[in-house]
């Protein structure tokens, strides 16, 4: 649920490691972050891993289990504490990571404006500690605003029956800064929506092969 809230990717096997002592889940390499893995060439179009194997290490009960009951607390407690959660992550906004300052052919994320240029947006758009002078990075107003639907249990835009073998409209609706269609749906239906997307497999052939969908 923390990986799906910040567009956590690139979830193969070997980013995905256990604790043998204790058998928690521990992840490495966040590169992909802030949902990069949708500019790929390939972009990821399941919102976390939950592939054959990871469903087999749960047992009878599958993701209906403890694996439910577990993400639907954490969501409910991510939603709850949202405002906290955005006081941190709004930071990235006027401190960008060094990728999205980087030239990239003229891609969004490279691109800098001012806040004075920004006010024209809605409210809800812009950071609530925008100052006149001072220089906002796009790639991370979009990221906040992203994480605020998210919270709000907002759905994605780039469904995986629209346009699922087109790779090229996925790439430019992951552009054009969408990401809620305006409905928000309850923590029980968000996580039961994202647990099937995760595990349709129609979603999981579109993966990349290096991601191992098989597995």
């Amino acid at each position: 649920m923390v990986g799906h809230l910040l567009g956590l990717g690139d979830r193969h096997g070997e980013n995905l490691l256990m604790d043998d002592a204790g058998g928690e889940q521990v992840h490495v390499d966040f590169d992909c972050l802030f949902d990069k893995g949708l500019s790929l060439s390939r972009p990821e179009v399941v919102p976390f891993r939950l592939t054959a194997n990871v469903l087999d290490a749960m047992g009878l009960w599958g993701y209906e289990g403890p694996m439910r009951r577990s993400s639907e607390s954490c969501m409910a407690v991510l939603r709850s504490n949202g405002s906290t959660l955005l006081g941190v992550l709004e930071s990235f906004v006027y401190d960008p990571l060094v990728e999205w300052t980087r030239s990239k052919g003229g891609r969004k994320g490279s691109q800098l404006r001012s806040a004075s240029e920004v006010s024209v947006l809605p409210t809800d758009e812009v950071p609530s500690t925008a100052v006149g002078g001072e220089v906002e990075n796009l790639a991370g107003v979009t990221i906040v605003r992203h994480i605020k639907e998210r919270l709000r249990g907002g759905y994605n835009v780039r469904p995986p029956h629209r346009d699922k073998h087109n790779v090229r409209s996925r790439r430019l609706a992951a552009d054009d800064g969408r990401l809620s269609d305006g409905r928000s749906i309850g923590v029980q239906a968000q996580v039961h929506r994202l647990i099937s997307e995760a595990s349709s497999v129609e979603n999981l052939a579109q993966m990349y092969v290096g991601w191992m969908p098989f597995l």
